[in-house]
């Protein structure tokens, strides 16, 4: 049965009207039942604040990673009111490449973010447009990278992008699982920017992103203090924070920074 005709027979209600999910996305759980069960699983929390943001772009960048071929590795660039970061990534080539684009003022990921329009570029094409980034990404063994755009309601946001280890990987590429991914990014953007209406995006996602940081580096520390595993040594942290009378991340800071050299 089509679209059209299941439409027709539920009185012009469609599927998507009925469910509340997109084509794309009844598309993708067509095709892919068990993967889109576990992937809706993972993403469907709604954003609340800057640390639920980062979160989802992070489960976004591992989703990315691991559903579609070729990509090796993935990550999320957003830009508030400020210069672009990297919220989110699953391996740190996607930092030197990011930050490659960042110092350059261009590349794929800034492009996407600046057209709305996904960009793909192969080794030869990086080299040819971005020489830099294309020496960068032959060094660490990126042959193709693609961006798709992100947008806040009508705001350009952010820009998903797939760094991958074949120059053919976009064709490969099933073409509703990635809208998928951009569509609960999307959604994610459009929470947060709701819920922070004032221009201090930027500052709070950096902030987040460095507690994040530094609290995941405290957990290492007290993971090989007290040999437990990466939850219990949490535990730990959150529970001396809370006898301190201190945020989890302030702790975190000094328990790293008194780690001997």
């Amino acid at each position: 049965m089509t679209g059209t005709e299941d439409a027709d027979r539920w009185g012009g209600e469609s599927d998507a009207d009925r469910t509340g999910m997109s084509e794309e996305v009844l598309a993708a759980l067509a095709a892919h039942p068990q993967d889109m069960a576990d992937l809706v699983d993972a993403l469907s929390p709604r954003v609340t604040d800057q640390e639920s943001l980062l979160r989802l772009m992070q489960k976004v960048s591992v989703q990315a990673v691991r559903l579609l071929p070729d990509v090796r590795w993935a990550g999320v660039t957003a830009q508030f009111d400020g210069d672009p970061f990297t919220c989110a990534h699953t391996h740190h080539r996607v930092l030197v490449l990011d930050e490659e684009q960042y110092r350059g003022g261009d590349g794929p990921c800034l492009r996407a973010l600046r057209s709305g329009r996904a960009v793909h570029a192969d080794l030869d094409e990086l080299h040819r447009r971005w020489p830099r980034m294309g020496a960068t990404a032959r060094a660490v063994g990126v042959r193709a990278v693609t961006a798709f755009p992100l947008r806040a309601g009508a705001i350009p946001a952010a820009a998903l992008n797939l760094y991958c280890t074949s120059e053919s990987a976009s064709a490969r590429l099933d073409v509703h699982l990635p809208t998928v991914l951009v569509e609960y990014l999307q959604r994610g953007l459009a929470d947060f920017v709701a819920a922070n209406p004032q221009k201090t995006s930027h500052v709070q996602l950096l902030q987040a992103i460095y507690a994040q940081t530094v609290i995941g580096r405290a957990q290492g520390v007290v993971m090989v203090r007290s040999a437990v595993d990466k939850d219990r040594a949490l535990d730990e942290l959150t529970q001396r924070a809370r006898q301190r009378r201190l945020p989890l991340w302030r702790y975190a800071d000094e328990v790293v920074n008194t780690v001997p050299d």
